[in-house]
């Protein structure tokens, strides 16, 4: 095989093999444009007022408004692009193409204008004539090529929309099947992809960013090409821009969203508030403007509440943003929304559920009334206090000690005992003892319980300090002990020495371990009063084992104090006798002293 055929082989051969990777070349590109993000930023609102406001108030509602509502925006939303989105950006990159174009064309003519002027000669000029002439008709060509991509993407965009229409957008279409076949069709067109995803991102990946046109750019305006150049310089597609204007308590906010390149006004927006109401304005805004950054497919919920009466009286939530009285009837964007109705009286009711778009839902609720119940709870010892559940002071029970009555609601009851005298007993009431006039009691405490650990932890230190200090003398008794026993062992010392030693170390063993066993005890009843700071677990009982219990209770109680009162009359008894004692004892005296 000669050089030449070795050549024309490995032409070949490159060829076929980048014929072999065009497809997947092609794939990796469409994939990198999918992967592209969709970039969302914001400016700071303009602010007007009929008063004088500080520059640093003006400054900080300037930029409250829009950086609240771009925290309302999820990063993990996504933007359905449409052809028309794709046409602008395609239209823009050919624009900026030809400008370029353009000016390099200005400058070959000034060059070509200039060669007159030059000193060549008649030949040397005719032929620097035509190398200008050949780089000007290259340029011309380049713009025609470009001007034909714009009308290659305009017929392109025409065709898709045309698609679009008979796809699943047409509302008009009778069945879903219908639907889904028309989308599968217009979805796998050779022609074109009609729609594409692209994540949502931030300006420069920061939500609280603030995009900073020139001054150039905002007298030029946002429809303007100056300002479109530094907005897609900046890679963003949606910008949201604004005014605040107070009036007395009340401020009106405006959004707009302007879409780039092209600088579409996409969407106007507006709200009335407080200045407390922050966040429900800034949740307002979001909620309506979310649709035009996702550019998702429309949802419509129409709502039905029932029975009549309570219609005018129920609270409808949105995505938590509380919605006009009486609404019957929403828009929104699709995906998963939390739905919940509220009124007094009745069950809260709510769900949350996944809304796809381009569809129609019809949410009728039927509220429940609220029915109340109740549980007794119930101090075994007989000492007054008052209940309280979640910080509310429970409702009492007429002529019963330390008796309340507690709604139920459907969640473990978390609560505190207090008594007369101010001490706090925790308790809490499990889910399965929530059952309608069941009774659950608890052995509440009336004392304080920091005093009462730390009482019980100097008393655990000092059973530790006396087993450390028992330690010292039996180790000290078990050497000696050990020295003599070695010695005896070995013929050199005295049975009676060793066991002296033995003895005395044995005896400081028994009291090491009887420290030991006080420690031990102290340190039991140190965790068990630790312990008596945390809820007590309530127990359910019957009202007979009851009324045994705190009969049992007052008995004691009862026999506690008569014996408080017998040691107090023996003291007093013994305090009134001492005087005769006294003179009894002076009288003998002077008695022996006469005899």
């Amino acid at each position: 095989m000669t050089t030449k055929h070795k050549s024309l082989f490995k032409i070949f051969f490159c060829s076929l093999y980048a014929l072999l990777l065009l497809p997947f070349a092609l794939n990796a590109a469409d994939s990198s444009t999918s992967a592209s993000k969709w970039v969302i930023g914001a400016e700071k609102f303009r602010y007007s007022s009929a008063f004088k406001e500080d520059d640093a108030v003006v400054e900080g509602i300037s930029q409250m408004f829009p950086n609240r509502i771009m925290e309302k925006i999820d990063e993990d939303w996504t933007h359905v692009e449409y052809p028309d989105e794709r046409l602008e950006q395609t239209l823009y990159n050919l624009r900026k193409d030809r400008l370029s174009l353009f000016l390099q064309l200005s400058s070959e003519h000034k060059k070509r204008d200039s060669l007159i002027l030059q000193n060549y000669s008649k030949g040397k000029l005719k032929s620097k004539i035509r190398e200008a002439d050949k780089s000007i008709s290259e340029i011309e060509k380049k713009i025609s090529e470009n001007l034909k991509l714009v009308d290659e993407a305009m017929q392109r965009y025409a065709k898709e929309e045309k698609d679009m229409q008979k796809g699943f957008f047409n509302q008009n279409e009778n069945t879903d099947a219908k639907n889904f076949g028309n989308m599968f069709r217009n979805m796998f067109s050779k022609d074109a992809v009609l729609i594409s995803e692209r994540d949502v991102s931030f300006y420069k990946d920061d939500q609280l960013a603030f995009f900073q046109p020139t001054e150039k750019a905002i007298k030029a305006g946002y429809a303007s090409y100056d300002y479109e150049k530094e907005v897609v310089s900046a890679g963003i597609n949606s910008l949201i821009t604004g005014t605040v204007t107070n009036y007395g308590e009340y401020y009106f906010v405006s959004v707009d969203v302007y879409e780039y390149p092209g600088g579409k006004l996409n969407r106007s927006v507006s709200e009335v508030g407080k200045i407390e109401e922050a966040d429900f304005i800034s949740s307002s805004l979001a909620h309506q403007i979310v649709i035009t950054l996702t550019n998702g497919m429309p949802v419509e919920v129409n709502f039905t509440v029932n029975p009549v009466d309570v219609r005018r009286k129920v609270r409808i939530y949105f995505d938590d943003v509380l919605q006009p009285p009486e609404m019957t009837h929403l828009m929104t964007e699709s995906g998963v929304h939390a739905v919940k109705f509220v009124c007094d009286g009745y069950k809260e009711m709510g769900t949350s559920y996944f809304f796809e778009g381009n569809h129609v839902y019809n949410v009728d609720v039927n509220m429940q009334p609220l029915t109340e119940y109740f549980i007794n709870v119930v101090n075994i010892l007989p000492f007054e206090g008052t209940f309280y559940a979640a910080g509310i002071k429970a409702e009492g029970v007429e002529d019963q000690l330390s008796h309340a009555r507690i709604k139920i609601n459907d969640a473990q009851i978390l609560g505190q005992f207090i008594s007369k005298e101010g001490y706090t007993t925790n308790y809490y009431v499990p889910k399965s003892f929530l059952v309608d006039e069941n009774t659950v009691a608890l052995k509440a405490h009336n004392f304080d319980a920091n005093e009462y650990i730390d009482h019980r932890r100097r008393y655990m230190y000092g059973t530790y300090t006396l087993f450390m200090l028992s330690m010292v003398p039996y180790f000290y008794t078990y050497g000696n002990y050990y020295n003599a026993a070695s010695l005896y062992n070995k013929g050199l010392g005295d049975y009676d020495d060793a066991l002296m030693w033995q003895t005395r170390n044995q005896i400081c063993g028994g009291i090491a371990i009887g420290f030991g066993a006080l420690f031990i005890y102290e340190l039991v009843r140190y965790l068990v009063a630790a312990n008596s700071v945390l809820p007590v677990k309530t127990k359910a009982i019957s009202p007979k084992k009851l009324e045994r219990k705190r009969q049992a209770a007052i008995s004691k109680r009862l026999k506690k104090e008569a014996l408080v009162e017998k040691e107090a009359e023996n003291e007093q008894t013994d305090s009134e006798a001492l005087p005769y004692e006294e003179e009894a004892g002076k009288d003998n005296q002077e008695t022996g002293e006469k005899s």
